[in-house]
């Protein structure tokens, strides 16, 4: 069964320039950047020379600088640098893009130029599930590492903890398969740790849950809960909490629903989930559906068959992980009916066994975890076929033992 959902890596690229997931090193004609973790580290160009007052700020809203500069009141902050001393400048926000205007005089400002800025994630949330731990660690931890927090005991509700999504308000909901036996989903504020209560818990006879196995939401607040064992999508009113019934439910053979996994809402509306049931496929239903309506797409491929995962990239592309063949599959953002994947992640260098939790990042690194592979695969954004993580989470340290929920931001 299952799915999901985002400290910071900045990926630098010049406005002017096409972006690059790949890059985390680039020249522009003031500036040299490089990245590390939550940081930039700035250096200039012009070579025997220092600048007591270069400037930088940040353009987009939602982002701050933490550190490194000394704030000015014509809206830049301030700092020392030259081509053999660097800066290094902390920022906050949100994962994404973000611009930023670097000046050599932040007083003038005077020779400025601007920047593109993506974010890592900075946290990587995983739900297992034989042992009803919900663990956090940070995204570009690798090998045999402890959990930074450990989300377990009677009162999280923590049972079979398939999927997990966080949404823009740092809440971390949870969907609780329960063995098939009417289940759950749970809301966290983080950093959550430790055995405390959810702030939200929606369960009972009303929510006409059978084996919740996937949950989102969309940009009005709307709760969407994908239900395994009852082949239904039920959508709970904002605010919703404890024995309350959903607003619509997307249910009925039209549905074509079949043994239903991951859920992702578009800014949009529209309604996409995996199918593990069946021959396995992709479905969209139209912002609204309620009832039993049929989907108004369906992705089918020869080379997908139990599907578990999903996640839509920044370009629209359609990312899923196939249980059966041990795999993460993208399609296009176009795909329809029968389709041929872009490419495909699979093979023992993977270690990708019982594929399930998937989540991509802001620039563009893989996230996978799987029920046959105690730890956490992290992926190159540009890997295909049969290639090795550059990060692996795995070791008795980590207290993974059957990961499935998902999700980084």
């Amino acid at each position: 069964m299952k799915k999901t959902m985002k400290k910071v890596v900045f990926l630098i690229s010049l406005l002017f320039c096409q972006t690059s997931f790949a890059i985390h090193e680039k020249s522009g004609l003031f500036f040299n950047l490089a990245t590390t973790s939550s940081t930039l580290n700035i250096t200039t160009t012009i070579p025997n020379h220092s600048y007591p007052n270069a400037g930088i700020k940040v353009n987009t809203s939602g982002f701050s600088i933490q550190s490194g500069c000394t704030a000015n009141a014509n809206g830049y902050c301030l700092f020392p640098v030259s081509d053999t001393s660097s800066a290094t400048i902390s920022m906050t926000g949100p994962v994404g893009g973000v611009q930023v205007t670097l000046c050599l005089n932040g007083l003038g400002p005077l020779s400025c130029q601007q920047y593109a800025v993506s974010r890592r994630s900075s946290q990587i949330f995983v739900g297992d599930v034989a042992t009803n731990y919900v663990l956090t660690f940070p995204a570009d931890g690798n090998g045999n590492i402890s959990p930074i927090y450990n989300l377990s005991g009677s009162n999280t509700g923590n049972n079979v903890p398939y999927d997990l999504y966080l949404d823009s308000s740092n809440h971390l909901w949870v969907s609780n398969w329960s063995n098939a036996s009417s289940g759950s989903v749970t809301q966290f504020l983080l950093p959550a740790n430790g055995n405390v209560f959810p702030q939200v818990k929606i369960a009972g006879v009303n929510t006409t849950f059978r084996g919740p196995s996937g949950v989102g939401k969309d940009a009005i607040g709307n709760i969407y809960v994908a239900d395994y064992d009852s082949n239904a999508i039920n959508i709970f009113a904002p605010g919703s909490i404890g024995n309350v019934a959903p607003i619509r439910r997307i249910f009925g053979n039209v549905t074509m629903l079949d043994s239903p996994q991951s859920i992702i809402i578009t800014p949009l509306g529209n309604i996409y989930v995996t199918n593990a049931g069946g021959s396995g496929n992709i479905l969209e239903f139209a912002a609204g559906a309620d009832g039993n309506v049929p989907p108004i797409r369906i992705i089918t491929s020869e080379f997908i068959l139990v599907l578990t995962g999903l996640w839509i990239d920044m370009s629209g592309n359609i990312w899923v992980t196939d249980n059966f063949y041990n795999s993460i599959v993208e399609f296009s953002s176009n795909a329809n009916g029968d389709s041929t994947p872009i490419r495909t992640i699979t093979g023992p260098n993977t270690n990708i066994i019982g594929a399930y939790g998937l989540s991509i990042d802001a620039q563009g690194y893989i996230y996978e975890v799987g029920t046959g592979f105690p730890g956490i695969n992290v992926f190159s954004p540009t890997a295909n076929g049969n290639v090795a993580p550059v990060q692996v989470i795995t070791g008795p340290n980590t207290l993974l033992s059957s990961p499935a929920g998902l999700s980084v931001n």
